[in-house]
């Protein structure tokens, strides 16, 4: 089973007076050859914005956006018209396709907000651009892969245009959890929010994340109770 392992402290990193942001893909000013994407997934970003900071409106186009967030509130607006607020527990989709701006403040005046923000390159370019969030609670995910983002949506997840599936588990201490690959051309990109893990022999902590090739499934061992994100997206992509 290759894996390949970025511990926290590799990550590339932009620090601002108003944004501290942790990149695990070449981002920004951060640029690093070898670490440019894994099939569609293009970046993968921990961010905090301080009370009132943001991103002020900027373009975006052909790139599938999911943002999960983890502590505080995030509001967001853009050119379709939509808007609203992130909470804990929400989780947004939004398809840049044939071209949209947006914005993304912070959207208390006390508290910070944290967030994870992954862009993925869609299967088809110049899609109308698309937007929607859902809230899913904490026992969601208890001892389970709770299925949030997919290419078929459903009440229970948003609709992505790409063959990729994200999953979230919160897992109790000693318990393990099985994931079979839909394909066999597929990978696993795995992010540990929270906690410690292992997988075979590797062991990830907070903010480590993994990427998993030429494998049928994946077992994952919680050494502590761990809260993880889990994607499976075809590694043959090509666009």
């Amino acid at each position: 089973m290759p894996i390949d392992v970025l511990l926290s402290s590799q990550r590339g990193k932009t620090e601002l007076e108003w944004l501290h942001s942790y990149h695990s893909f070449s981002f920004g000013q951060y640029f690093d050859p070898k670490r440019i994407g894994f099939g569609p997934l293009r970046v993968f970003n921990e961010d905090t914005l301080e009370p009132k900071a943001g991103f002020a409106p900027h373009p975006h186009d052909n790139m599938e956006i999911v943002t999960i967030i983890l502590e505080g509130s995030l509001e967001h607006r853009d050119s379709a018209r939509n808007q609203g607020i992130l909470k804990r527990g929400d989780i947004q989709r939004m398809s840049a396709g044939s071209g949209i701006r947006h914005s993304e403040y912070n959207a208390s005046e006390q508290e910070k907000v944290h967030f994870l923000q992954i862009w993925i390159q869609p299967f088809l370019k110049d899609l109308p651009p698309s937007y929607e969030q859902h809230h899913f609670e904490e026992n969601d995910f208890s001892n389970r892969l709770a299925l949030i983002v997919s290419p078929t949506s459903s009440e229970k997840n948003l609709l992505i245009h790409q063959e990729s599936f994200f999953y979230l588990c919160r897992l109790d201490r000693e318990k393990s959890i099985k994931h079979p690959l839909t394909s066999s051309d597929h990978g696993l990109y795995l992010f540990l929010i929270s906690g410690k893990i292992k997988i075979k022999d590797r062991v990830l902590s907070p903010k480590d994340s993994a990427e998993i090739r030429e494998e049928s499934a994946l077992e994952i061992e919680a050494a502590e109770d761990s809260f993880f994100l889990l994607v499976e997206l075809p590694l043959s992509f090509t666009q």
